[in-house]
């Protein structure tokens, strides 16, 4: 966006589309941002039009994740914060991505099993 702009106003699409990167992870990241700030500005009546508006820019780059050491694994199992090392067993066990762990809350774990809101888990008995 142009740095002589005096209002946040007088930002238009093409100011937008201008300060944009050409494709990917970049792009998707930087038009969430500017779409949050100008969006509740929008809906306070504090600008009169959203110039993010109808722009698409197509989503995220999918990566591949990182191999990871098998002692690493071993060390976040058997962690002294027992916390920690439930997160862990859930993330390498039954795959959990962090989004879901972040939600999850202790009324989700009853009987035995984990419900997750696509699926549900049989957990490993902890007693043998």
């Amino acid at each position: 966006m142009d740095q002589d702009k005096g209002s946040l106003r007088t930002i238009t699409r093409a100011d937008v589309l201008a300060v944009l990167p050409s494709s990917g992870t970049p792009c998707v990241d930087m038009l969430q941002g500017l779409r949050h700030i100008l969006r509740p500005l929008k809906n306070r009546r504090i600008i009169f039009t959203d110039p993010t508006a109808r722009i698409f820019c197509g989503m995220p780059t999918t990566t591949i994740p990182l191999p990871v050491e098998v002692d690493d694994l071993r060390k976040a199992l058997h962690d002294q914060d027992v916390l920690r090392a439930a997160l862990a067993a859930l993330a390498i066990f039954h795959a959990l991505s962090s989004g879901q762990l972040r939600i999850l809350k202790t009324t989700d774990l009853h009987d035995g099993r984990l419900f997750l809101p696509n699926r549900t888990e049989a957990l490993a008995d902890r007693s043998g």
